[in-house]
């Protein structure tokens, strides 16, 4: 599935996504997992990590904005 990390409270997974994903969250079973595309460079998997996780602290899965919206934001 990935790595725990205690820290954040999630689940963190490099994986194969489509070439315009850079990452995304979902949530499963009450947890919350943070899913990297294993196409990008190291530096990019980063910067897509710290993007995800802005999304989790503002608990944007939970907006009833549309992921467009919540994008602009």
């Amino acid at each position: 599935m990935g790595e725990y990390d205690a820290l954040l409270d999630c689940w963190i997974t490099v994986c194969e996504l489509p070439p315009h994903v850079n990452g995304l969250i979902k949530e499963k079973d009450g947890e919350n997992i943070i899913l990297i595309n294993s196409s990008l460079s190291d530096n990019a998997k980063r910067k897509a990590l710290r993007h995800e996780l802005r999304h989790l602290k503002r608990r944007d899965m939970r907006s009833e904005n549309s992921i467009a919206a919540i994008e602009i934001e």
